[in-house]
Order: C-alpha cells, then sequence, then structure tokens
C-alpha cells in the first residue's frame, strides 16, 4: 500500500512493452488533470501520432486503461475518463495446478451458507452426472488483501461424503487439496469452462455490484482417476475485478 503522501500507481501486464508505454503515459496525464473525469482522450490518430506507434498499440493501451477502470470507451463517442485512479484487479495466472494453489493460497474464502442438495437435471448437466444425485454444496465469498469488495462468488459441490470439509474451508480456502489430505481422494484431472455472465440479484448483493452488470463464469471439475466428478466449482468474478491470463508455447510448422 502507498504510504499517504505518495502518488497512486498503475500496475499494467506487460510493463516493458509499448502499449503499456502509452497507457502509463495516459494514466500520469489523467492523474496530472490534463485529462479530468468527463473529458475525452484525444483520438487514435492523434495518440498515434503523439507517441508515434500504430493504431494497434494504441488500442491496446486504452483498453488497459479500461480495464483498469480509468476510462470508457464507446464506438463513434471516443474515449472518456471515468476515474483518476484505478480500480483493483486481481490477476489469476492458471498454466499449472501449482499456480491455481499459489492463487488460493494468496486469497481467502468466506462461507456464506451450506446444506445437501439433490441435483435437478440443469445441476446434473453441468456436474456431468445422473439428475437425483445428492450432493454438498458450499456458498463462498473469495477476498483478497483489504479490500472491502469480494473478488467472486463461488459455489462448491462435493460429494455428501466428503461434507467435512466445510469445517475446514475458511482456514485453507483450498477445497480439493483438503480431499486429497483428509479423505485420501486421488484427484486425476482438472477441466474448466469460462463463459460471460450476469449477475443475478443475489451474487450482485452479495459481490456488492449491480445486478445484471458483466461478470466472468468458471466451472471446474476435478475427476478422480475412475472419470467421477468428485468436486465442482462455479465461480462468478464481476468485471473490473479479476482477470485470467494463460500463456501457450506455440510450434509453428516449418
Amino acid at each position: 500500500m502507498n504510504p499517504p503522501d505518495s502518488a497512486p500507481s498503475l500496475a499494467l501486464p506487460g510493463r516493458d512493452t509499448r502499449y503499456s508505454q502509452v497507457a502509463r503515459a495516459l494514466f500520469d496525464d489523467i492523474r496530472a488533470g490534463r485529462y479530468a473525469v468527463g473529458d475525452r482522450l484525444p483520438t487514435e490518430a492523434e495518440l498515434q501520432r503523439r507517441f508515434d506507434v500504430g493504431r494497434h498499440t494504441v488500442r491496446e493501451a486504452i483498453r488497459q486503461l479500461r480495464n483498469a477502470g480509468l476510462v470508457t470507451a464507446r464506438a463513434g463517442r471516443g474515449t472518456t475518463v471515468t476515474a483518476a485512479t484505478g480500480t483493483r484487479r486481481y490477476v489469476q495466472s492458471m498454466n499449472s495446478v501449482a499456480e491455481l494453489l499459489q492463487f488460493t493460497r494468496a486469497t481467502r474464502l468466506a462461507l456464506l451458507d451450506r446444506g445437501e442438495i439433490i441435483a435437478d437435471a440443469a445441476l446434473a448437466r453441468e456436474i456431468k452426472g445422473p439428475p437425483g444425485q445428492a450432493w454438498f454444496r458450499m456458498a463462498l465469498l473469495r477476498t483478497a488483501g483489504g479490500d472491502p469488495k469480494p473478488i467472486g462468488h463461488i459455489n462448491v459441490y462435493v460429494r455428501p461424503e466428503f461434507r467435512g470439509i466445510a469445517d475446514e474451508v475458511e482456514a485453507h480456502s483450498i477445497v480439493f487439496s483438503r480431499l486429497e489430505q483428509r479423505y485420501g481422494v486421488q484427484l486425476f484431472e482438472l477441466e474448466q469452462e469460462l463463459s460471460a455472465v450476469r449477475l443475478s440479484a443475489l451474487e450482485a448483493k452479495r459481490l456488492l455490484a449491480a445486478r445484471g452488470s458483466p461478470a466472468l463464469r468458471i466451472v471446474r471439475r476435478y475427476f478422480s482417476a475412475d472419470r467421477r466428478v468428485v468436486q465442482m466449482s462455479v465461480g462468478i468474478y464481476p468485471e473490473g475485478r479479476f482477470s485470467y491470463a494463460t500463456r501457450m508455447h506455440l510450434s509453428v510448422p516449418g
């Protein structure tokens, strides 16, 4: 955290890239008052000339500012300054299970409610199991640092015989590793699905966000060696609080 008299900073991915340098220069302009809240930034063409860069670099820099909560950009209406300091966004990089563990250890879980449920047709399709099967559900909030706004709302489903995990989830914040340690369950495979959704009334209330606002939905299914789903989580992350990053090594045929 910055000391009270220090200038706020802007954390940007790829800080050595040209677009991050442009984004930081524009952020400094906003912070210095050259562009006040409600002002429009120069056009893409003007920014290209000022920084001697291409259109892609300018657009990527604007995207970084938009992700930081500093500006809004609308086609035909330009880019408008909406804040003088950026909002906090938690970035998860998950290129391995080890990085997923690092992410969960760096955050905290708060248990909201729990109880056994019977899977209806919709939940059964999500879990990839038969309708009418019993599951134990835990509703959780994930937070980071001292930020009063949660990162996300998560529903975790485990088989009823593992319900005791609810007594430990807040202290450990890593459900699947506790399943392995406490119950000897060997998790064999992780499957993920990402999609864009809008917050329901309950999710918005719990996440201190506006109902119907955009969010990222992440479904994770944990399989045992016999291909049964042992645990499933459905995480809802409001726009502007969470980013998901992956890295792939490409092999291009010669």
